[in-house]
């Protein structure tokens, strides 16, 4: 896992700086942009690994749950301290809630679901870090800090935090065959992840960050979506209401903004 995250990561930020020199080569980066770009980056590390070590061993719909309340909280963040105040919004607050509230009510019997103090912790520490890194890179590109500068570092980030724990916290020694095999696929996921970065930088910048972060609701949606498909765990009717409450007041909370 390690080993795919830091190739990924790598020609990640590979291909971003060589974007970089041939398409915004003409705008300035300064120590003070690195300095931010790092702050949110190693947000950005920390909050990875907490989700890994989560999908490790819990339900993919826990990272989702908590994706949104990150929503929840950055909306609340912005109306507090940024110049997007205003006084509607509070019957999606409360239905969040409740959805919260009812999916961890309707699971509590569910060992496959059940979470211990530990790993709300990680996942309270990965919604944090995650959606501090969104607020301070949206601040950082808002500010005409090079869009794939803010990746190439971010990534390097990554890179280094993965290749340590590659050769630290690894136990078991890879095989050059598999190594083979990992390289293709952490390319073809570089590009992907590199695309989808980029937009969402771009989309960022030219858009209120509460209506662009609307679009990040499908994000914890297909993750319940795919891990229902693909890793077959089981959606029952209770969740599906929980989790409808849920994106419910998420839409209403972000409509409330425009």
């Amino acid at each position: 896992m390690f080993f795919l995250m830091s190739s990924r990561a790598f020609f990640t930020s590979l291909i971003a700086l060589s974007g970089y020199f041939v398409f915004q080569a003409q705008m300035p980066v300064t120590p003070e942009m690195i300095f931010r770009i790092s702050l949110g980056g190693s947000m950005g590390v920390i909050g990875l690994f907490c989700m890994l070590s989560i999908i490790q061993v819990k339900s993919l719909q826990w990272v989702a749950i908590y994706n949104i309340l990150g929503i929840f909280g950055t909306t609340v963040y912005l109306w507090f301290f940024e110049e997007t105040k205003q006084e509607s919004g509070w019957s999606g607050i409360a239905l969040i809630i409740t959805g919260y509230l009812l999916f961890i009510y309707f699971n509590a019997e569910n060992t496959h679901f059940r979470l211990s103090f530990k790993n709300h912790l990680l996942l309270l520490i990965m919604t944090i870090c995650f959606s501090s890194m969104g607020i301070v890179q949206w601040k950082n590109v808002t500010n005409d800090t090079p869009s794939l500068i803010i990746l190439a570092t971010q990534e390097l980030m990554v890179f280094f935090a993965a290749l340590f724990a590659f050769f630290f916290l690894n136990k078991e020694r890879m095989p050059w065959g598999n190594v083979q095999l990992i390289l293709p696929k952490a390319f073809i996921m570089s590009i992907m992840i590199l695309l989808a970065l980029y937009f969402s930088l771009i989309g960022s910048k030219v858009t209120n960050p509460v209506i662009c972060s609307l679009l990040f609701l499908a994000n914890p949606i297909t993750t319940i979506l795919f891990s229902a498909l693909y890793f077959k765990e089981k959606m029952n009717p209770r969740n599906i209401v929980a989790l409808a409450i849920l994106c419910t007041g998420a839409f209403l909370l972000h409509l409330s903004q425009n």
